[in-house]
């Protein structure tokens, strides 16, 4: 029986753990159901293996492979090293194949995605991918994919969107789930239930790998979701751009959790203009919501990129509607944005502390901005968490990476504020 291997590649600096138990956690549960017993995963970022022995010992007969930012570089070596050694067809996904496509036209890799769902254009690799001269007789076979051959891109047949009833989630049997727990330092399952995001922002990478249109995983499929892991988990966070965005959704949803798993509690994400039903809230937290996190960004409307023009009277009302139904708020707040400068983020900061706000900074990470012949190296280093930016005047890259671990020691990290101005609440 034919052996195929999902590989995450290790990653450099930063370990995106929640797209471990999405990302590729989903997508090898939907592989296993496809092909029973005959799919292996292997998480480097995890698991320390001899690529070349675990390959031989398994009989492996073709490969997908992870490749996002902060494991491009160690990917391309993957790739490099398997090709001096053996004759088997890999192919790429995530985010790179799909934005970089030029980079991998000298990898001596097979294939890479193109469009649609991950998941499918894998599956369709391994069923119908084989190595031969020419491609005519499979290619229409594979689902969106870009075959290489000759250092040249052959398109195979469009790429299909999954019904949300089909989506998988991870298993610990497939994939180290207690290793990602103990990474986070938190007992919390991580559950995708959309895909897709409407509002398009260009520095976003979901419009590109997911779409612009949103889907989401069925009732009945966070259902069987939940009850699988919730002997090992109490709490869990909802992963999805944007939660409250379809009302009855968010209704159902909450009528399962009443129902179902009324001793589950768990915690969402969402956009300010998106919190105003106080009613939708109220339930929200009786359905066992914890937390909401917010894309607040920063108040300074002037660095605000494309949709997220909000007014700082409606972040104040969006705060205090979810801080008055018992819910904590987490504020994610973007360092380094065009136009910002140290005073508006003292600002922005001061303001979130000030209301008792949870505050994630990352760093401005413009991918929309990168030139196609960007190298591996450099794509490495390119880590919302991690990168070195210097967009601030009179602030410092360094600064702001200390901002993103320490955000409440604005006042030791930048010093005071040039002026006195306060934030205007109108």
């Amino acid at each position: 029986m034919s052996k195929y291997l999902v590989i995450w590649p290790k990653s450099s600096n930063v370990m995106h753990i929640n797209y471990h138990y999405t990302q590729f956690g989903e997508y090898v549960d939907y592989l296993n159901k496809k092909f029973p017993n005959q799919i292996l995963a292997l998480d480097l970022d995890i698991e320390d293996t001899d690529l070349n022995k675990y390959i031989e010992n398994n009989q492996i007969k073709k490969i997908a492979m992870q490749i996002n930012y902060e494991n491009s570089k160690n990917a391309f070596d993957i790739i490099k090293s398997l090709k001096s050694n053996y004759d088997i067809p890999i192919m790429a996904y995530g985010c790179i194949p799909r934005m970089f496509p030029e980079l991998f036209i000298d990898s001596n890799i097979d294939m890479i995605i193109n469009n649609g769902d991950d998941e499918v254009c894998i599956e369709s690799f391994f069923e119908n991918y084989k190595n031969l001269e020419s491609v005519s007789e499979f290619k229409n076979k594979i689902k969106g994919g870009r075959i290489i051959k000759d250092k040249n891109f052959i398109d195979t047949s469009s790429g299909e969107f999954l019904d949300g009833s089909e989506w998988g989630y991870s298993k610990e049997e497939l994939v180290p789930i207690k290793e990602y727990d103990k990474i986070k330092g938190k007992n919390r399952y991580v559950l995708n239930i959309s895909r897709g995001c409407p509002f398009g922002c260009s520095h976003c990478l979901i419009q590109i790998t997911e779409g612009n249109i949103e889907r989401r995983r069925t009732i009945q499929n966070i259902d069987n979701a939940i009850t699988d892991i919730s002997d090992k988990y109490k709490h869990i966070k909802i992963w999805a751009a944007n939660f409250t965005l379809n009302k009855k959704y968010v209704d159902s949803f909450c009528n399962m959790m009443i129902t179902k798993h009324p001793d589950v509690t768990w915690e969402c994400a969402t956009r300010v203009e998106l919190v105003r039903d106080i009613d939708m809230l109220h339930k929200m937290h009786l359905a066992g919501c914890t937390q909401i996190s917010l894309g607040i960004e920063s108040l300074n409307n002037k660095e605000l990129i494309q949709t997220k023009d909000f007014k700082n009277d409606e972040i104040d009302t969006a705060i205090k509607n979810i801080q008055q139904n018992e819910m904590k708020v987490k504020g994610c707040v973007m360092l380094g944005m065009p136009n910002q400068t140290k005073d508006n983020i003292i600002q922005t900061l001061s303001f979130l502390k000030e209301r008792n706000v949870i505050v994630r900074p990352t760093i401005y990470t413009p991918y929309q901005m990168l030139d196609k012949h960007i190298n591996v190296e450099d794509l490495s280093k390119y880590n919302r968490k991690t990168l070195k930016n210097d967009n601030v005047k009179g602030v410092t890259s360094e600064q702001l990476l200390q901002l993103v671990k320490s955000p409440y020691d604005y006042d030791k990290i930048l010093g005071t504020r040039d002026t006195k101005d306060d934030i205007e609440i109108s």
